[in-house]
């Protein structure tokens, strides 16, 4: 009879346990879906790269993802939009590639926004741009220099942000494709080992 009660104990506890797991599991689906639903092309951004390079206003509102002049763009696709646990919290993140220009140049700024859920919103963690990348690049090849990100060039991969920007050679013919890898499991973005890079083909 003992071993009768013990064996009803334990089943009950285990359901407790899946019960629990499942309901878990169900607020967390929801909590991501919520999230995957906030409008990243109708908001307001804050910006430093693009106002100091092409005059853009620090705060910009994009509508249907772009915020243009006669003067330069600030734009957000969609298509662009990454999710994934870049932080390692167990919760779904979001990176957000902005890029800006001026008409009067071919010289394009991208600022990569990341974001994480914060009571229903999206909560800005930090931002990786063209400089941070130039940075990180010249610290394992000090005389070279990053022209642009790639188009499509920002992946998530393993909760780490992987970027492929063209670097040296001259912006219409870059020397290398070249794969700089972010983890974010710190406080701010921290490249992870040495870029990889090979011919552009370009």
């Amino acid at each position: 009879m003992t071993l009768y009660k013990n064996l009803l104990f334990t089943a009950a506890a285990v359901l407790i346990f899946v019960s629990a797991g499942s309901a878990q599991a169900i607020v967390k689906a929801r909590q991501d879906a919520a999230f995957k639903k906030i409008d990243f092309l109708n908001r307001t951004y804050d910006t430093k790269l693009c106002a100091d390079n092409f005059g853009i206003p620090s705060r910009v509102t994009v509508s249907d993802g772009d915020f243009r002049t006669k003067e330069y763009y600030f734009t957000v696709d969609n298509k662009t939009v990454l999710y994934g646990d870049i932080n390692g919290d167990t919760q779904t993140d979001a990176v957000v590639p902005i890029q800006c220009s001026s008409f009067a140049g071919n010289f394009v700024s991208t600022e990569i926004n990341i974001f994480t859920a914060h009571n229903g919103k999206a909560k800005l963690l930090a931002t990786i741009d063209n400089d941070l990348l130039e940075r990180d690049y010249k610290r394992y090849f000090p005389k070279g220099f990053i022209v642009r990100v790639a188009p499509k060039g920002v992946m998530v991969e393993n909760g780490k942000i992987s970027i492929d920007v063209y670097a040296d050679g001259s912006n219409a013919g870059p020397k290398y494709l070249a794969t700089l890898v972010y983890s974010m499991k710190s406080s701010k973005p921290t490249i992870v080992g040495k870029p990889k890079r090979r011919p552009s083909g370009i």
